[in-house]
């Protein structure tokens, strides 16, 4: 009897995962190039019990399987029928340049991709009057592009953080994927200049010689950088003949006015006057990231109470001390994050808080919490993120601090105590739990201080041109360059 070799195809067909979540299943020859491919898609799963392979429903998903000669099934074609009507848009030189030259640690997501030769592009034109932004959401990576700009660039590059604890963790990235990078920061001890070098702003203001021959600079959370004459980035980079490109998921910055009476207005950086950053060279939609499963998807519960004692400080900016403290007491605010850390469906649970006094009178009232503020401890902090993530403590009580630079993708749970009319604040404060993780299918967020009513869902959030001006929108409600008092209440 002879026997035949059976031939296997490569098949995509559509299933439902946990929580009916659409997942595509794929069949194909374990051999080693299409084994590498399907590897290539973010979110891939491998199940030993059936021997297949999952990967995300996504559009990104569904282009890669299509580019490696997949066949679709009847379902998986019928259910995706507009996003395969519209084929991917083709790479531009500068993508296929940056595709050509992949690092085995890690692998660029398309818009990563995009970002990573937008910034190129611009680095490599003569020398202009720009100052670029990429605009990437929280959560897109922007640690891992600007490790991919900086790798791309025969020429020094000097890269700039607010903080130390920034500057740790994209030099901890950098060098994860195999690079070599000086790190030049007085709070961490080191002042070690090199081709690549990593440096917080106030380490560098005042050593400017040092790197007068770095003719690029890369800005991480650059809407902090303040525009006006004698602050430090602008004392630094006057004197620096650099090109510059910043980063950040927020490009806006409060600007105060004194006529005809004291406001504020959230500005984009191109319209600040004075103004630094002038031109978007990227922008990566939270919508694009969600389509492609990059986001968490977030189910808000709007909580809110009372909030007609919040009152406005002298710059019209945000809210006054006394007037949160009021508002705390009055909707027995802590007795509404008591209830809330008791249910059982959070494993871990970040709390914001408008003041440290309330902060540890919760701690003592919640089992497994813990407090981070201005005036915990570097080593304290460390820990308690540790015991956080681990899952030894439940619940993190934080004033002021944990709003950018704190990746935590396990996170399922957000309370918002803290009212605000800083929408980059309130940006900031959800984007810590946008992230997807195993295990993960939502991010709760529970808004006890109106910000939902006030900004609308992130999701919602869209950076687009109106009447030829870049501005912030929600729902077709422009956020930015109008006075906070006329923001919905």
């Amino acid at each position: 009897m002879t026997s035949t070799k059976r031939t296997y195809h490569k098949k995509a067909y559509l299933r439902k995962g946990a929580n009916a979540k659409p997942l595509i299943l794929v069949k194909f020859p374990f051999d080693r190039e299409t084994v590498a491919q399907v590897k290539s898609i973010e979110g891939r799963k491998y199940n030993p019990d059936k021997q297949c392979w999952f990967v995300p429903a996504t559009k990104t998903s569904l282009y890669k399987l299509i580019e490696f000669n997949f066949q679709l099934d009847e379902t998986l074609t019928a259910s995706y029928k507009k996003i395969l009507e519209k084929p991917p848009d083709k790479p531009t030189k500068m993508e296929e340049y940056v595709l050509s030259n992949p690092n085995p640690d890690y692998i660029l997501r398309p818009y990563q991709v995009k970002a990573t030769a937008a910034a190129l592009e611009f680095l490599m034109k003569p020398k202009s009057k720009d100052n670029a932004v990429l605009v990437l959401p929280t959560g897109a990576g922007k640690s891992l592009i600007v490790a991919s700009i900086a790798a791309n660039i025969d020429q020094n590059v000097l890269v700039l953080q607010p903080s130390k604890e920034l500057l740790e963790q994209n030099y901890g990235k950098f060098v994860s994927y195999g690079y070599t990078a000086g790190v030049f920061s007085a709070s961490l001890n080191t002042k070690e200049v090199k081709p690549v070098t990593f440096a917080t702003i106030g380490s560098v203001v005042n050593a400017v010689d040092l790197f007068t021959n770095f003719p690029i600079i890369i800005i991480d959370e650059c809407h902090l950088v303040v525009p006006e004459p004698g602050s430090q980035y602008q004392t630094f980079l006057t004197q620096i003949s650099a090109k510059v490109i910043g980063l950040t998921a927020t490009p806006i910055r409060m600007k105060r006015y004194n006529f005809p009476e004291p406001h504020a207005k959230i500005c984009m950086l191109d319209r600040m006057r004075p103004r630094f950053f002038n031109k978007y060279i990227h922008i990566t939609q939270i919508s694009e990231m969600a389509t492609a499963g990059y986001f968490a998807k977030i189910d808000y519960r709007d909580l809110t109470k009372r909030t007609d004692m919040l009152k406005l400080n002298t710059t019209g900016a945000d809210y006054t001390l006394d007037s949160l403290r009021k508002w705390w007491r009055d909707n027995g605010t802590d007795s509404t994050i008591e209830q809330i850390s008791r249910l059982k469906e959070h494993r871990h649970i970040l709390v914001f808080v408008p003041d440290v006094q309330y902060a540890y009178f919760l701690k003592d009232k919640i089992p497994n919490s813990a407090v981070i503020e201005s005036g915990t401890h570097k080593k304290d902090r460390r820990k308690i993120l540790e015991l956080f993530k681990a899952g030894k403590i439940r619940v993190v009580l934080n004033v002021n601090v944990l709003t950018i630079g704190f990746d935590f993708p396990a996170l399922d749970c957000i309370i918002l105590a803290r009212p605000t009319r800083s929408l980059g604040l309130y940006y900031q404060m959800i984007g810590r739990g946008v992230r997807p993780a195993p295990g993960k299918d939502k991010t709760v967020v529970y808004d006890l201080s109106e910000c939902l009513k006030r900004f609308g869902k992130v999701e919602d959030l869209k950076m687009e041109r109106v009447e030829g001006f870049w501005c912030l929108t929600s729902g077709g409600k422009i956020l930015t360059n109008v006075s906070i008092s006329e923001y919905r209440k």
